[in-house]
């Protein structure tokens, strides 16, 4: 087996190995955790309870209708990149087309249905909050469109460049504006939107302008970057679904922003251990796709485990800390966050193997397999909220996602095994030879030092 996490014989060329590209972005990903952190803590401090709680569901609302509405046009646009070998160019395209396309849908519908979505799962919130948060929908579609792009074309220096501005210039932004502006929702999602307005479209000149754009795309690339986009879009959207789902059950099911608050500031913390495995799982998809089903295998299994190996690690140091760092950073009002946050942290283990094994489905083309694990997720999350949200608040809340990403990891664990003819322990075990790829890179960096 090799000694690097890099593709065998036959993967298209890079310019670096997929442990280099994997690392890159694991830094760029660990220089951001503190400073989203310190954005939250910014949040949490300068905003009322009910006020972070509004916020929250508005930019989960943006999140959530990207993954309804985006088609899965960025995995798409990857694929056509680099397993079809599409030009740049014709790729840049289609992806601002059908952006500029699915927005004014998007928005058109959201519109159409404005009370239902701002009285049953935004806690009535003031229509101001509504119309920023629908406005946040296509600026962020654009970017995660083109950062895609970015990462179809091996360019991972503006899609790490792309999350760190996006971090570092929000906390200065909201930094800004709640200083120097009365402390409320609106004026935090203000800012976000006004940040995230620039970033994206740097990103969008910097990803098109070295490739050039074509803006009359033929119909057939149109029509099959669509074609493998909808056989991804429905996994996509569940698996946004089962991510965010409990957050719009507890603000329709208990109708208390604060409540929504407590239960975002526990999720906030642990999606800082999500940036590992989704770090690690938008690296694997473009290399994976270039590779044959018997190589990409060995590969995910190799990346699977080293993805668990660091998803293990920083749960064991952050549970024992969160009693107290919790209520020290964001206040004492958030110390009932510290139980559901727990609770949670188990689940990012279990949602580490759907990440990294969705991303192999997915570069193989078996959306359906990936979609009927996803749906078999979701099922069992709504049905645990449903039951335990109206019971136990926001702890059945954490519950309820703890049981569903365990019971979808095991699915989709046992699928990939029987389909890759990997072994369980060749998916979970660290062994020797894995530590060896540590060793090395830290010998290199020692080396480097010392010449």
């Amino acid at each position: 087996m090799a000694d690097t996490l890099e593709p065998g014989p036959g993967s298209p060329p890079a310019r670096r190995s997929l442990f280099s590209t994997a690392l890159s972005v694991l830094t760029t990903q660990a220089s951001i955790i503190p400073i989203a952190l310190a954005t939250q803590v910014l949040l949490a401090r300068f905003l009322s309870v009910e006020g972070r709680g509004q916020y929250a569901i508005a930019v989960e609302f943006a999140a959530l209708a990207i993954a309804a509405f985006q088609l899965g046009w960025p995995q798409a646009s990857i694929f056509r990149l680099r397993n079809a070998q599409t030009p740049a160019s014709i790729v840049n395209g289609a992806a601002l087309w059908m952006t500029l396309g699915v927005s004014a849908v998007a928005i058109g519908l959201c519109l159409a249905f404005k009370e239902p979505i701002r009285t049953r799962f935004m806690t009535d919130a003031p229509d101001e909050i509504f119309y920023l948060a629908l406005l946040l929908f296509p600026v962020q579609l654009f970017g995660v469109v083109f950062a895609a792009v970015a990462r179809g074309l091996d360019r991972f220096d503006l899609f790490n460049a792309y999350r760190f501005a996006m971090a570092a210039v929000v906390l200065l932004g909201l930094g800004v504006a709640l200083l120097l502006f009365e402390p409320t929702a609106s004026v935090a999602l203000q800012s976000f939107l006004g940040v995230s307005v620039l970033i994206s479209i740097a990103l969008g000149i910097a990803v098109m302008a070295p490739t050039g754009v074509t803006l009359r795309v033929p119909s057939r690339e149109f029509l099959q970057t669509l074609r493998f986009g909808a056989k991804s879009h429905l996994q996509i959207l569940l698996a946004n679904l089962h991510q965010r789902a409990d957050i719009f059950l507890l603000a329709w099911l208990v109708g208390d922003a604060a409540q929504v608050a407590i239960y975002t500031i526990a999720v906030s913390v642990v999606n800082r251990i999500r940036l590992v495995p989704s770090s690690i799982a938008v690296t694997l998809f473009p290399t994976a796709s270039g590779l044959g089903e018997s190589e990409a295998g060995a590969l995910t299994a190799r990346v699977l485990r080293h993805a668990n190996l660091w998803v293990g690690l920083s749960v064991v140091a952050i549970a024992p800390l969160s009693y107290f760092l919790v209520p020290v950073l964001f206040g004492t009002q958030y110390e009932a966050s510290v139980l559901p946050l727990l609770v949670l942290l188990p689940a990012t283990g279990f949602l580490t193997i759907q990440m990294v094994l969705g991303r192999y489905f997915l570069s193989q083309d078996r959306q359906w397999t990936n979609t009927a694990c996803y749906a078999f997720g979701v099922a069992v999350n709504l049905g645990a909220n449903f039951w335990l949200i109206p019971r136990y608040g926001v702890l059945g809340a954490a519950t309820a996602s703890l049981v569903s990403y365990c019971a979808q990891a095991c699915l989709i664990l046992g699928v990939f095994v029987f389909l890759s003819k990997q072994s369980l322990g060749e998916c979970l075990v660290v062994g020797r030879q894995d530590f060896e790829i540590y060793r090395r890179r830290l010998a290199r960096v020692r080396a480097r030092l010392r010449a």
